[in-house]
């Protein structure tokens, strides 16, 4: 059967809404827009807020991080930017329930401990800033046509994201971790290699990267070689439970030796082009970044304009 949906296009430039951003397009003017839409359509409360575009548009709503710890990590500045984190969430609240106890620390108790319920559940398809290129547009109306398609009903195919095939790769450390936070999934079945495939779960193999454009020969001649090359064209899904980093040439998944001395590369965003992935589950540090980065820089972005539909 199909599926019904009924929406509504929230456009922040409409002209209605043109006396809250004439003070600015901030993440608190364009909360202000959402709350008087609400108010004049309640009907749409309850339901899901998809933000089509990136931060130059709809900008992040931006916190402190409540785990960074100062004391440590004050005099690196290289995780500076771990200070403070993006929060789509909080366009799910009215404005008069977000307060800060100063600057941008969120009173984290006054927001989850008082009556104050969640208008939707928020999800983003983003962009990289600035203007949009002829090939990007393509990718945005190529990522609905697909997610419509989903939906259509034929003879052949059941509606939605049918997940038979789920490919697992996780850094050594956190083998223990992967199994618990995918017990009970669909995994791809893979034949056991002792300190490479464990349980059906991938140990992160370290890429050998080339010179050359083919991405499956670079995958080949690495210690996953073949095994992983198959294991990928059959993944309708992938998850990863390893490392990341800021660095904008530092656009992957990184595994670790077995001294947990050195990082390798164990994903790269090329290989979404190998496979038939619907959704990415990335539990990286850095994994799902798209602001202040290009499309070939970041994970979720590439991954969005190669077939992925939930990231």
């Amino acid at each position: 059967h199909s599926l019904d949906i009924n929406y509504a296009l929230l456009d922040i430039s409409d002209s209605e809404y043109s006396d809250i951003l004439s003070e600015g397009r901030t993440w608190q003017n364009c909360l202000r827009i959402l709350d008087r839409f609400c108010d004049n359509y309640p009907k749409y409360i309850g339901g899901s807020l998809f933000i089509v575009g990136g931060q130059d548009v709809i900008p992040s709503p931006v916190v402190s991080n409540p785990h960074w710890l100062k004391d440590i990590i004050e005099n690196q500045e290289k995780h500076y930017r771990e200070k403070d984190l993006e929060v789509d969430l909080l366009y799910s609240y009215r404005s008069e329930n977000i307060r800060f106890v100063r600057d941008i620390e969120l009173d984290y108790e006054f927001l989850f401990n008082s009556n104050h319920s969640c208008r939707f559940a928020v999800g983003r398809l983003p962009m990289e800033d600035g203007v949009v290129s002829e090939k990007r547009r393509n990718e945005i109306l190529s990522y609905f046509e697909r997610a419509i398609n989903l939906f259509a009903p034929t003879d052949t195919k059941p509606v939605g994201i049918d997940i038979k095939n789920h490919l697992v790769t996780a850094a050594e450390s956190l083998n223990v971790v992967s199994h618990i936070m995918t017990n009970g999934m669909p995994l791809t079945p893979i034949k056991e290699e002792p300190g490479l495939v464990e349980g059906n779960i991938f140990l992160s193999p370290a890429l050998i990267l080339t010179e050359s454009d083919n991405v499956e020969e670079t995958i080949k001649c690495s210690n996953g070689g073949e095994l992983y090359v198959d294991a990928l064209r059959k993944a309708e899904m992938l998850t990863f439970v390893s490392h990341g980093a800021s660095a904008a040439e530092d656009n992957g998944c990184y595994g670790e030796d077995k001294r947990k001395e050195n990082l390798y590369t164990a994903f790269i965003p090329e290989l979404f082009q190998l496979c038939p992935a619907k959704i990415v589950g990335s539990v990286c540090c850095w994994g799902a970044r798209y602001i202040n980065y290009r499309v070939e820089e970041s994970m979720l972005l590439t991954a969005m304009a190669k077939g992925v539909l939930i990231f």
